[in-house]
C-alpha cells in the first residue's frame, strides 16, 4: 500500500476530532501534509495526541492519553504511535457508545 493507508488514517482521525469538538481547530489536510516534512511530522504528531487529550478532558476522561508518549512511541517505534493513537480513540467512542446505551 506504500504506506498510504497510514495518512489516510491519519487525515481521517483529525476529521473525526474535528467534526466530534468543533472547539477543537484542526485542519486535517495540513496534518497529513506536516507528515511529510521532518521536526513538523514531530508536530504533527504529538499536535494529534494533544486534541485527542482535550476532547478525553472535555467529556470527563479520567485517563486520557499522554502526547508525550505519544511523541516518543512515534520517535522510537513507529508503529506504536498509531496503535497508541487508535486504542486512545476507540476507547473515548465506546465511552460514547456505553453512555448512550446507558
Amino acid at each position: 500500500t506504500l504506506s498510504i493507508y497510514f495518512f489516510v488514517w491519519y487525515y481521517k482521525i483529525n476529521d473525526e476530532i474535528r467534526k466530534h469538538d468543533s472547539s477543537i481547530k484542526v485542519k486535517p489536510g495540513w496534518a497529513v501534509v506536516a507528515m511529510f516534512f521532518p521536526i513538523c511530522n514531530l508536530v504533527s504528531g504529538y499536535s494529534t495526541a494533544a486534541r485527542i487529550r482535550q476532547m478525553q478532558l472535555d467529556e470527563g476522561a479520567t485517563q486520557t492519553i499522554s502526547p508525550i508518549v505519544a511523541l516518543l512511541l512515534m520517535i522510537f517505534l513507529g508503529i506504536g504511535f498509531p496503535l497508541y493513537i487508535a486504542s486512545q480513540l476507540r476507547e473515548h467512542w465506546h465511552g460514547h457508545r456505553r453512555a448512550a446505551l446507558a
